[in-house]
């Protein structure tokens, strides 16, 4: 994990803007291992390149941004590979760092970079943003992966550019999103121009006549997302494991494949909020609790603490000589409302109140402060594994089943692939910025590219099978759940984290504000 920004000033007494420095400190929240930069000035035009380092391979540590032996190419890259198509690609070593391999290929073809960046990129898997400045011939590429895992923005002000991982406080301009499906390439002082990609992106396929074996689909499924969850516990610098984990299906079945391919001890970190609205409303209402449930006597028994601590227990049972640590971490309102500011330069540009919802959650996960058996603690996991992607892939909405109702599984499969070709802007930009400001790197095994090869080469039927029960949604996933023994994760239904935290509607206020409607100003 990195942090990257870059400025250019088109005229070399511009001075930055005052907001600058809030980026600058933003990204070096992000990798803690390094922090550096370089600057230079081509044909009147000023440029600065700051790079963060959180260092997870490599036997030492290889500072960023990182500069070719003739001094013309500085790249500040932030990623990691996973896999490739070619199983010797160097990409795979993990005692070497991937970006210094990128560096000797772009030196050795240094007349070719942008062949080189797409025959690289397009052969590998695994989340990435990187910038590179080409002081040879006054040029930057830059570009993220084709899922949008890890943030890259940019905005144009007062005669100056600038790309980074953050946006920063106090900004008079919109920043947006890289798109990420093409590379880019800007000469100084002129617009971008696409540099197209290989195909990476995946076609669902139709909807069958028959009804699919799902029992005989299990094994496949098992074997695709175990490989993956493998290579992201197992393939690290001596990092240590993280969870998100609201104790539902998607995070509990990624923690007994983890527990599989991991030695170490595994922090499920669980987060609730004090939600006064949502407490005032509890104790309004004569009927007693529900069974298991002592809100609002307990202010943090929230949805998602209830399902955490019976997933754990469960995993706990199934894998007695594995170290589940169940991290419980409760935010009071007032914390909540000290770090508003905070969430919200980070989520920036996505400014709904849905997004706020989810990013404060995300933010106090990450931060990993909380209790384990009652006792304070804090967790020093630098890797946090994620579910997401499982809904969009397994049709876990409830609109999916929405559009089900509307037009059966065409209409689904529609839905499911807007769903796909959406996820770089509607989610991943902002969780990356999110969970990153504490110094921790975000992976998400559902959405390696063979398990979304594997998912998108089935017909909707076999993910989703709404014909069954109210438990239809992502089927085969919970097929795969009640064959690891999580019968319990395996009938949980559906919730949405800012519903299962309640992060939601925090105040009266709030409480009838729509989730796509503005909750500030980006």
């Amino acid at each position: 994990m990195c942090g990257i920004a870059l400025g250019v000033w088109h005229h070399e007494d511009t001075q930055p803007h005052d907001a600058w420095a809030s980026v600058i400190n933003q990204i070096q929240r992000r990798g803690r291992d390094a922090c550096d930069s370089v600057a230079g000035t081509q044909n009147g035009t000023r440029w600065e390149l700051h790079a963060s380092v959180l260092c997870l391979r490599g036997k030492e540590l290889t500072p960023q941004p990182i500069t070719s032996q003739d001094g013309h190419l500085h790249l500040a890259w932030n990623g990691q590979i996973f896999s490739s198509e070619h199983e010797d690609d160097p990409l795979l070593d993990m005692e070497k760092n991937d970006g210094a391999i990128i560096m000797t290929r772009l030196e050795e073809h240094a007349d070719q970079i942008p062949d080189v960046l797409v025959s690289t990129l397009s052969a590998v898997d695994g989340p990435y943003a990187f910038v590179l400045v080409d002081t040879r011939n006054t040029c930057v590429y830059y570009g993220r992966d084709p899922l949008g895992r890890r943030s890259l923005l940019h905005t144009t002000t007062h005669g100056a550019w600038h790309l980074a991982s953050v946006s920063g406080a106090a900004w008079e301009t919109h920043w947006k999103e890289v798109d990420c499906d093409a590379l880019w390439q800007v000469t100084l002082g002129q617009a971008p121009v696409r540099i197209p990609r290989h195909i990476s992106r995946f076609f669902l396929r139709a909807p069958c006549d028959d009804v699919p074996d799902h029992a005989a689909l299990v094994p496949d499924l098992h074997a695709v997302l175990s490989e993956s969850v493998r290579q992201r516990v197992q393939e690290t610098r001596r990092a240590r494991i993280g969870l998100l984990f609201s104790g539902g299906l998607d995070c509990t079945v990624l923690a007994a494949l983890a527990a599989q391919h991991y030695a170490g001890p595994i922090d499920l970190i669980n987060v609730s909020f004090e939600n006064p609205r949502a407490i005032a409303a509890a104790w309004a209402v004569a009927e007693a609790p529900v069974e298991h449930d002592t809100f609002p006597a307990d202010p943090y028994a929230v949805p998602d603490r209830v399902t955490a601590r019976e997933s754990y227990a469960q995993l706990a049972q199934l894998y007695p000589m594995h170290a589940f640590r169940l991290v419980q971490v409760n935010v009071p309102y007032a914390e909540y409302v000290s770090y508003l500011d905070t969430v919200q330069v980070l989520m920036s540009p996505q400014a709904s109140v849905m997004d706020l919802s989810i990013a404060a959650a995300l933010f106090f996960a990450s931060r990993g402060e909380g209790y384990v058996d009652g006792v304070p603690y804090k967790t020093d996991a630098r890797i946090l594994l994620s579910g997401l992607g499982a809904d969009e892939l397994l049709a876990g909405y409830a609109r999916h089943r929405q559009a089900w109702r509307r037009g059966g599984y065409d209409a689904l499969t529609k839905e499911l692939q807007m769903d796909l070709d959406r996820i770089p802007t509607r989610n991943l930009g902002r969780d990356d910025r999110v969970l990153s400001s504490h110094n921790r790197e975000v992976r998400y095994p559902y959405l390696a590219r063979k398990v979304v090869a594997y998912l998108a080469s089935l017909p909707v039927q076999a993910k989703a099978y709404f014909e069954l029960d109210e438990l239809g949604d992502k089927y085969l996933l919970r097929c795969l759940a009640t064959h690891l023994g999580l019968t319990y994760a395996a009938q949980l239904p559906k919730r949405a984290i800012q519903f299962g935290t309640r992060s939601a509607k925090m105040d009266a206020a709030g409480a009838h504000a729509k989730g796509t409607a503005q909750a500030f100003a980006p």
